[in-house]
């Protein structure tokens, strides 16, 4: 009978878990995707603390890959939310260059661990967000550089790998366009903040 009323209340918690949209688990590669669906969904607090237990796991596994794509996490969190914000919005890029030099450095160092261990697909795409970062830092330089870069390490991933193994689902299709649409954009960006000498690239 206790038995019964115990799995009870645990189908009741966990339904009521469902519904209000929290996680029941604590598997920190699930904890990842619901901080992504948080970003998507605009909920900021919500994506860090999902970022934040991962971490916390991935640290207490020693998995290195792991925390650098909590760092990787960190990085666009900054990048697209206030700091700290309660609210839902839109995720615009933010304007702070405080805020965005956080957001660089949590990319900078998800990168350093990835070079470190010779992740190369990781690392192509952390440069190229280390470049969407200088871009919007106006470190015009510092962004088409991040880019040539990261076009160099996906070339040393395919050096020992096919492009389906990349493992950003989202870009595997063509590292390539992923990049030149980023410079298309860093274009953009640089064309309407009046430096014209940057366009096209």
């Amino acid at each position: 009978m206790k038995h019964s009323l115990w799995l009870a209340l645990c189908g009741l918690l966990l339904t009521s878990c469902m519904a209000a949209g929290v996680p029941y688990t604590r598997d920190p590669g699930d904890l990842m995707a619901w901080a992504m669906h948080m970003h998507e969904k605009g909920r900021a607090w919500r994506m860090k603390e999902f970022i934040d237990l991962a971490h916390a796991s991935y640290v207490q596994k020693h998995d290195q890959i792991g925390i650098a794509e909590t760092y990787r996490l960190y990085g666009k969190y900054y990048r697209f939310h206030p700091e700290n914000s309660t609210i839902d919005h839109d995720y615009d890029p933010v304007q702070d260059p405080a805020q965005l030099e956080k957001s660089l450095n949590y990319y900078l160092k998800a990168l350093d661990i990835f070079r470190s261990l010779q992740e190369w697909g990781h690392a192509a795409l952390t440069t190229a967000e280390v470049g969407q970062a200088y871009m919007l830092l106006d470190e015009k330089d510092k962004t088409y550089a991040a880019f040539d870069q990261a076009i160099d390490l996906y070339e040393k991933f395919l050096q020992l790998h096919s492009p389906r193994e990349f493992p950003y689902q989202l870009v595997q299709a063509d590292f390539y366009e992923f990049v030149r649409d980023q410079r298309r954009l860093a274009n953009e960006h640089f064309w309407n903040s009046g430096d014209r000498m940057s366009y096209p690239r």
